[in-house]
């Protein structure tokens, strides 16, 4: 058999090389042949066959179901990680969560403040939280969720973390978000800010680090944080600007306020 021979037994007219779509394929396929067989209609060589085509496909693209002997370790690990990596992630964010839970209930302290720290970012947490606690009694208690997205790292890691802001930004949670400048941009193009104008004194922050929605709009949606003397307290490493910003539709509490009073006093 050859390759062209097997996308025809597999009614691959395109030849796609999408491994999820060939698969849909051979089920699809599979279910016919089963419906024929459950009608004693006997066509087991036709079954044989495109199990046959799709094993070469497979194997033709390096995840085939060969002899495991054959396989290195790094092959089988990635073999595993192609085939159940919606699992890993599902069982990621819940294993995150469920520690969220369970650390919340331990202490049994609930958030005043929620900052959310997100993009190729990381920083110390509860160093962070720390230091937020200080800034003024008026915030209360913080609490500092980091979500570090490096788009070149693992890619398992990136789906789950990319998951788990995406959960967060639908349930309103954070009360304001610090993001590097290319998430900032990400979200910025979705739309996903609201403007910070009734909560800042803007005669105390450079024009420049104020980031309006238009060019000739008075909606701020973003401040430059970068060179801000007390977000430098949090010691947040990133290679980019630092912007801070509100999501959309979240209530802005009277903590979240506190705190951005620290910021330009």
């Amino acid at each position: 058999m050859d390759i062209e021979k097997a996308y025809e037994i597999l009614e691959l007219k395109d030849k796609t090389e999408d491994l999820d779509q060939i698969e849909k394929q051979y089920a699809k396929l599979l279910k016919k042949y089963k419906f024929k067989e459950l009608n004693k209609i006997e066509d087991n060589k036709g079954r044989k066959d495109i199990s046959e085509a799709y094993n070469f496909i497979m194997d033709y693209y390096g995840m085939g179901l060969k002899d495991p002997k054959v396989y290195t370790k790094k092959e089988l690990y990635m073999n595993f990680l192609y085939y159940h990596k919606l699992h890993i992630i599902i069982i990621a964010l819940i294993l995150v969560f469920a520690g969220t839970f369970v650390h919340s209930a331990l202490t049994n302290k609930e958030a005043d403040f929620s900052l959310i720290v997100e993009g190729l970012v990381s920083l110390d947490v509860e160093d962070a939280q720390e230091a937020i606690d200080k800034l003024d009694e008026n915030i209360g208690l913080s609490q500092v969720i980091l979500i570090t997205l490096n788009p070149d790292g693992d890619p398992t890691g990136y789906q789950g973390n990319s998951m788990k802001s995406t959960t967060l930004m639908m349930a309103k949670e954070g009360d304001l978000y610090i993001v590097d400048e290319e998430r900032y941009r990400f979200l910025l193009k979705d739309d996903l800010f609201d403007p910070l104008n009734d909560y800042i004194d803007e005669k105390k922050i450079e024009e420049d680090d104020l980031i309006k929605k238009e060019k000739d709009s008075s909606e701020i949606i973003g401040i430059n944080i970068t060179k801000n003397k007390v977000i430098e307290k949090l010691k947040i490493k990133s290679s980019s600007d630092l912007y801070l910003a509100k999501i959309k539709g979240k209530q802005i509490t009277e903590n979240a306020k506190a705190f951005l009073k620290t910021l330009y006093k």
